[in-house]
C-alpha cells in the first residue's frame, strides 16, 4: 500500500477523536486504575502482571515491560497487525472522516512550512517536563561501559561522550535524549537481551512520552562541527554517530528513525546549513529517501549516502563494515 503524506496536526486531530482507554478496552482487561491511568496485561508480550498503562487524559499508552507505547494507531498497528495507512484510514471509519480530507499535497506542506518559518511563535510545541541530567539520569543508571560496544569498535571515550549508562533493571544501555535546546527530555534505552524478538521486548524504549520528534540526537554534541562545517550528517541511531565521530566525522547526528519529518525538517532549514546528507541503512531505498526530502531540497543541498556496491549487508547502517566502507560510500554519495 502506498503511504500517503499526512500533516502532524491532521493526525494528531484524528487521533484525539477516538478515546483509547475505551478502544482499548475491547480486547484487553483493565484490572485497576491509579487516577486517570488505567492498568492491564500487556497484549504484546507474554506477562502475568499489569505492566500496561493507558493514560485516559492523554489518549497515550505505555508498557513498563516490553516498551510499546503510543496513541491510538500504534494501538491498531501492533493489536490488529495494520500498515500505518490502514490505522489512519481505520481511525477515519472509527471517526466517520474522510481520509481524503486529511491528505496533505507537497504545495501545502510547503506553504505551511514556509508559514511555520515566518512565524515560529505558531509553530506547535509539545508539553514535555524539562528533566534533571543528574537526579533524573546519573543517579538512576549506572555508569558502566557497555563491554558489546567495545567489541564493536566504539571506544570508552566516545561512550563516555555521549553520556551513555546502564539500566540493570531491565538490562538496557541508555542515553539522555536532549530537545533542540539541548534540554533534557527522556531516557532512551536499548535492549541488550540477543533475543529480544523471542522475547516480546523491543529494542528500543522511551522511559518518557515525547510526543512529535522534533529533535535529533546528538546534535549537543554535533553542533558547532556543523557550523564550522556547513554540512550535517544523518545517521538512524545514536551507535552509527559515535562510531563516525570517533573517525573525524563530528558533524553527524542521529534522527533516531529511517525517515525525516516536517519538525526535522523545519530544524534543519533554520539551521542554514549547506548541505544534508542522508547516511541511512542500507533496507532504506533512495526512493524513500528522495521522498523525504522533497520540500528539504528547495532550500540547501541534499546527498544521501546509497551502497550500489554490495559493500554493506542487509541492514547496516553504512559505518557497520568499518572506516574503509564508510569512506568509500561517504565518497562516493549521490546529489538527491
Amino acid at each position: 500500500m502506498i503511504e500517503l503524506k499526512y500533516s502532524q496536526e491532521a493526525l494528531e486531530e484524528m487521533a484525539d477523536k477516538v478515546d483509547l482507554l475505551e478502544y482499548a478496552s475491547h480486547s484487553v482487561d483493565f484490572v485497576k486504575h491509579v487516577g486517570s491511568t488505567y492498568y492491564a496485561v500487556c497484549p504484546f508480550h507474554n506477562e502475568k502482571t499489569a505492566s500496561l498503562a493507558v493514560k485516559s487524559d492523554e489518549n497515550f499508552f505505555h508498557c513498563f515491560g516490553c516498551g510499546r507505547s503510543g496513541n491510538i494507531y500504534k494501538w491498531l498497528m501492533w493489536t490488529e497487525g495494520l500498515t500505518f495507512d490502514q490505522a489512519v484510514q481505520k481511525v477515519c471509519n472509527i471517526t466517520g472522516s474522510d481520509v481524503n480530507d486529511y491528505v496533505e499535497s507537497e504545495a501545502l506542506a510547503f506553504l505551511k512550512l514556509l508559514n511555520r518559518l515566518n512565524n515560529p511563535k505558531k509553530t506547535k510545541i509539545p508539553d514535555r517536563k524539562i528533566l534533571d541530567i543528574d537526579k533524573d539520569y546519573n543517579q538512576k543508571f549506572k555508569d558502566e561501559i557497555p563491554q558489546e560496544w567495545i567489541d564493536e569498535g566504539i571506544s570508552a571515550e566516545e561512550i563516555k561522550k555521549y553520556e551513555i549508562r546502564v539500566d540493570p533493571t531491565s538490562n538496557r544501555i541508555v542515553y539522555p535524549v536532549r530537545d533542540a535546546d539541548f534540554q533534557m527530555i527522556a531516557v532512551k534505552g536499548r535492549t541488550r537481551f540477543q533475543n529480544y524478538k523471542t522475547l516480546g521486548i523491543m529494542k528500543y524504549m522511551n522511559y518518557h512520552r515525547l510526543g512529535v520528534l522534533n529533535y535529533f540526537t546528538a546534535m549537543m554534541q554535533a553542533h558547532d562541527y556543523i557550523k564550522e562545517t556547513n554540512e550535517i550528517i544523518i545517521v538512524e541511531g545514536l551507535k552509527s554517530v559515535m562510531k563516525l565521530d570517533q573517525w573525524g566525522y563530528h558533524n553527524t547526528v542521529s534522527a533516531e528513525t529511517s525517515t525525516l519529518n516536517e519538525y526535522q525538517i523545519e530544524l534543519l532549514v533554520r539551521m542554514h546549513i549547506k548541505n544534508v546528507i542522508i547516511a541511512f541503512d542500507k533496507d532504506v531505498s533512495l526512493k524513500k529517501i528522495q521522498e523525504c526530502t522533497k520540500l528539504l531540497k528547495k532550500f540547501t543541498n541534499c546527498y544521501a549516502v546509497i551502497d550500489k556496491w554490495g559493500l554493506l549487508q542487509d541492514k547496516d547502517s553504512p559505518c557497520d563494515q568499518g572506516r574503509e566502507t564508510w569512506d568509500i560510500l561517504f565518497e562516493r554519495r549521490v546529489r538527491i
